[in-house]
C-alpha cells in the first residue's frame, strides 16, 4: 500500500462535518450571504409575531382576572389608525403610522396635504405641459391674493417701525 492509498481509505473522523465546496455553499458567496440575510430577517419576524401574540394573551388574562374582581382595564390599543393589513409589510405599516401621526402633529389630513406629481413616468412634452399648468395656477393664486390685499383697509407693505428706546426693539 503506498502513500496515496493510505490517504485515500483513512476512516471518518467521527463527528467530523462533511463539507461541500461548491460555489453557492462556500461561505463568502453572495447567494449564502442572501439566505443568510433572509434568514436572519425570518426569525426576527417571528420573534416580533410570537412576542405580540404572547403580550396579547398576557394582557387579555389580565383582563379577565381584574373583570372577575369587578375592575376595568384601560385598553392597550389607545391609537385609532388601521391596524397592520395581510398583504401590508411591517416597515410599511411603520411608515404608514408614522406618516398618520405626522400629520395629525400638523393639523392636517390626506386630502389638505399637497399633492406629489410623480414626473418620472412622462415625457419631456408631458413635463413641460405640466409645468406650464402649474406656472399658470400659481400665477392665478398670486394674482388673487393681490387683489384681495389691494381691497383690504390695511396696507401690507406699512411696517411699524420700532426704536432703540423701546424694549422689544430688534427682538424676534
Amino acid at each position: 500500500m503506498n502513500a496515496l492509498e493510505t490517504i485515500t481509505t483513512l476512516p471518518a473522523v467521527e463527528g467530523a462535518v462533511e463539507r461541500n465546496c461548491h460555489e453557492r455553499y462556500r461561505g463568502n458567496a453572495p447567494l449564502s450571504a442572501a439566505i443568510d440575510a433572509w434568514r436572519r430577517k425570518r426569525s426576527e419576524d417571528v420573534h416580533r409575531k410570537v412576542a405580540a401574540a404572547s403580550a396579547a394573551v398576557s394582557r387579555k388574562k389580565y383582563r379577565e382576572e381584574r373583570a372577575a374582581q369587578g375592575l376595568t382595564v384601560r385598553p392597550h390599543t389607545y391609537h385609532d389608525h388601521v391596524p397592520q393589513q395581510p398583504h401590508e409589510h411591517r416597515e410599511d405599516y411603520e411608515k404608514r403610522i408614522h406618516r398618520d401621526r405626522e400629520r395629525e402633529r400638523r393639523g392636517v389630513t390626506a386630502q389638505t396635504v399637497r399633492p406629489y406629481h410623480d414626473l418620472s413616468n412622462m415625457t419631456e412634452e408631458e413635463k413641460a405641459e405640466h409645468r406650464r399648468t402649474q406656472a399658470k395656477l400659481r400665477k392665478a393664486n398670486e394674482r388673487k391674493r393681490k387683489a384681495e390685499a389691494k381691497d383690504s383697509p390695511i396696507e401690507p407693505n406699512v411696517l411699524e417701525v420700532g426704536y432703540a428706546s423701546d424694549p422689544n426693539f430688534g427682538r424676534f
